[in-house]
C-alpha cells in the first residue's frame, strides 16, 4: 500500500509541469584531444529526465521568464463513416487565470479573445470587475519608481484585495513601495 502511495505521488504532475529528456554524455573531447565545449563531439549514453515546472508568482514578481522550446501543433488523422479526415490539435498546455496573473511580457501579446501563447502555454484571460486597475497598477510598475505614485498604488492595491485578485503584479507593487 505504501508502495502504490509512492508511485501515484511520483506519476502526479503539477499544473502546466512537463518533462524534458536530458542526455547524459561520454565526454566532450575534440577530435584532435582538445576539450571545448563549442565545436565538441559527444555520445550520448543513457538519458535522464527532469521535470521543469512553471514559474511561480513570486518569481514572475522578480521578472523572471521561462524559457523553452514551442510545442507543436499536430494533426490527428481518424475515419468517419469511410471518409477519411484530419484536424489540426494542439499540445499547448491550457491555462485560465486573471490579468494580473499573466507574464509581464505576454501583456502586449493579448488579442481580442482574451487569449496569449508564449509557444508552450496557452492562457486564457478570464475578465475581472477590476481589469482597468489592473492595467493601471502595470503601467505604474512600468515606469521607473517615483514616490508621487505610492498613494494610488495603495489605492489600487486595496480594490484588488478586496476583489481577491493576487498576483505577481500584486507581490511586485507591496515590494517595491514598501507597502
Amino acid at each position: 500500500m505504501l508502495l502504490n502511495n509512492l508511485m501515484n505521488s511520483v506519476n502526479k504532475k503539477k499544473n502546466g509541469s512537463f518533462r524534458v529528456k536530458v542526455p547524459i554524455v561520454n565526454n566532450f573531447i575534440h577530435q584532435d584531444n582538445t576539450y571545448s565545449l563549442l565545436t565538441c563531439e559527444y555520445e550520448p549514453v543513457g538519458y535522464v529526465y527532469h521535470e521543469v515546472n512553471m514559474l511561480t508568482q513570486n518569481e514572475y514578481a522578480d521578472n523572471w521568464q521561462l524559457v523553452v522550446p514551442p510545442k507543436r501543433n499536430y494533426i490527428k488523422h481518424y475515419e468517419e463513416n469511410g471518409v477519411k479526415k484530419r484536424i489540426l490539435k494542439s499540445n499547448l498546455f491550457k491555462i485560465n487565470l486573471n490579468l494580473a496573473q499573466l507574464p509581464n511580457h505576454l501583456w502586449h501579446r493579448i488579442n481580442y479573445k482574451n487569449n496569449v501563447s508564449d509557444g508552450m502555454y496557452l492562457y486564457h484571460i478570464e475578465s475581472t470587475p477590476v481589469d482597468n486597475y489592473i492595467r493601471e497598477l502595470v503601467n505604474i510598475l512600468n515606469r521607473s519608481y517615483d514616490i508621487k505614485y505610492t498613494n494610488r498604488v495603495k489605492q489600487l492595491l486595496n480594490e484588488l484585495r478586496e476583489n481577491d485578485i493576487f498576483g505577481w503584479i500584486v507581490i511586485k507593487a507591496k515590494s517595491l513601495y514598501g507597502l
